[in-house]
């Protein structure tokens, strides 16, 4: 007996929304034809974003315009704001307008223009420099007034250096449309990055500004001028924002480079009872100029309820101080917390010196702890060093997932982890010298002058290299064959390099990654990304 098909049974919102959770964005935007939940998916993600780091470009003009109809269509989708405070101080002929007079006398409503008043014509002799002048007003109070417009704006990120002396004087013409993501989303907003230099900061977090439900605040800290008094800026600013928001804080993040006396701010910091994420990065000299005693203060006050934790030391002083070894690096107190709680941590030290993994296993004995799954390690690290350093995991430490830096892969690296992290499933291994010891990858050199006088000499250097890197090459295989990985559940690995491969999956390549994969049988994933020196932040992917 023929049966009809039965259709389909209906798919629900949160199933599609799931799914789309795991596709790329701009794959996404394509499916607003495929069904109605897609097109409402497709669409949020495609207006998700008002990115206003270059307002001057036609295609966020376009943007913007789409934004300004009375249809809330658009609008309400908008989660999600960047706004760059310097690009908007490039606007031309606004040298001699005075926003703070303006918006005193005309509030967010007229601040640039008045929108609703009648263009007055003007004189062909007056028609140039005010012409562009009133342009660029007019669309400012365009802009701002999209922004006020924004029902659901959620996250944001305010962004902008100070211009090098004589470009962009205008800097401050932008700090109205602040003002105005500011009205726009006290009730609504969660999240906020702040990315401009401490002189700036009492524009952006003026005294009363309060949001409802803010969880995360994040800021990297920059000096322009030396004279700056910016531990004044973040006792005055900084301190009574976070205080006015410590109920609804879940994660902060400071990042500087700057070599800043930072106690008193980590002492002045109320404590934050929701507190779970923490990154922390900071400028470093050496252990007499450098006090970390007012980050280890606010550590213990949060270290119990701390899931994730990042510190980060950018060293400042190396070629400047005496103690260019820093012998007594693991005293800081900062180091000595104990985490019971810890889930994930991101450790790094840029600019410290080599050989350092002793120095390195000593800084993280506090830091182990039962519950700790996740561990990425930002040091550049030989493959003997990353054994000191994972020397002391304890064996309750059964760490899932690990990110490393080498200066290039060897087969010691797998025996090394596969003994010291017997429980791990995921590693990503960045190769920091651009090269693997068998797979050898060259970046495009600028073309040379056949008639230099080294040109032959140099044709000897690349050919010798080139051998010797065959050599590596076979030498790596060649172990890494000798080499069974059975009972390492190691199920993901990526392998970073910071240069692009002349051909996409050469013949070398093909048989090196077998080798990897034949070490390592119960890889589900091998992937290697090539990051290309011609095209940033272009990545290729090859996936085993």
């Amino acid at each position: 007996m023929n049966r009809s098909p039965q259709p389909l049974p209906a798919v629900s919102y949160d199933v599609w929304a799931n799914i789309a959770s795991f596709l790329p964005s701009k794959a996404l935007q394509g499916l607003y034809s495929v069904n109605q939940a897609l097109f409402n998916l497709s669409m949020d993600e495609r207006y998700r974003r008002l990115d206003l780091s270059n307002p001057g470009d036609e295609s966020t003009r376009t943007f913007l315009q789409r934004l300004r109809s009375d249809d809330q269509f658009r609008i309400r989708r908008v989660r999600e704001l960047i706004l760059s405070i310097r690009a908007f101080g490039f606007f031309p002929g606004l040298d001699n307008f005075d926003w703070r007079a303006s918006l005193s006398k005309n509030g967010l409503d007229a601040v640039y223009y008045n929108l609703s008043q009648k263009q007055k014509k003007k004189s062909k002799k007056k028609a140039g420099k005010l012409a562009e002048a009133e342009s660029s007003l007019v669309l400012l109070q365009e802009t701002l007034n999209v922004i006020r417009a924004i029902p659901e704006l959620q996250r944001c990120v305010i962004q902008g250096a100070f211009p090098a002396p004589g470009h962009g004087s205008s800097y401050g013409i932008a700090f109205p449309l602040v003002l105005a993501a500011w009205s726009a989303s006290k009730s609504t907003m969660r999240a906020l990055e702040l990315e401009v230099p401490v002189e700036v900061l009492s524009e952006i977090l003026p005294p009363q500004l309060a949001f409802d439900g803010l969880e995360h605040f994040g800021i990297n800290l920059n000096i322009t001028y030396r004279s700056t008094d910016a531990m004044e800026m973040l006792l005055s600013t900084m301190v009574p924002f976070i205080s006015r928001h410590q109920s609804t804080i879940r994660s902060f993040a400071l990042r500087t480079s700057e070599h800043l006396h930072l106690t008193p701010f980590f002492k002045s910091l109320p404590s934050i009872p929701l507190l779970r994420d923490l990154e922390i990065e900071q400028g470093y000299v050496s252990t007499l100029q450098t006090d970390t005693i007012g980050l280890h203060d606010f550590l213990i006050r949060h270290a119990e309820q701390l899931k994730n934790l990042t510190l980060l030391f950018d060293g400042l002083g190396l070629h400047l101080v005496r103690d260019k070894l820093m012998e007594d690096w693991p005293q800081h107190p900062c180091l000595h917390v104990s985490y019971p709680n810890l889930h994930r941590l991101s450790f790094g030290l840029h600019n410290f010196p080599q050989d350092f993994g002793e120095k390195i296993q000593q800084s993280l004995d506090d830091f182990w702890t039962p519950k700790l799954r996740h561990f990425k390690l930002a040091v550049n690290l030989e493959a003997d060093q990353v054994d000191i350093v994972l020397s002391k995991i304890p064996k309750d430490v059964e760490l899932a997932s690990l990110s490393l830096a080498v200066e290039t892969l060897e087969p010691e690296l797998f025996d090394t982890l596969s003994t010291r992290l017997p429980h791990l499933v995921d590693l990503e291994v960045e190769v920091t010298s651009g090269k693997l010891v068998g797979l050898e990858t060259a970046a495009h050199e600028p073309p040379t002058d056949d008639h230099d006088s080294d040109s032959e000499s140099g044709s000897e250097e690349r050919v010798t290299t080139t051998a010797e890197d065959e050599g590596r090459r076979r030498q790596f295989v060649t172990n890494m064959e000798q080499r069974n990985y059975a009972n390492w559940p190691l199920r993901h690995l990526t392998v970073s390099l910071s240069s692009l491969p002349v051909t996409e999956d050469p013949l070398d390549m093909v048989i090196t990654k077998r080798a990897i994969a034949s070490a390592l049988p119960n890889l589900q994933i091998l992937q290697f990304r090539y990051k290309s020196i011609l095209l940033k932040d272009h990545v290729y992917d090859f996936q085993f």
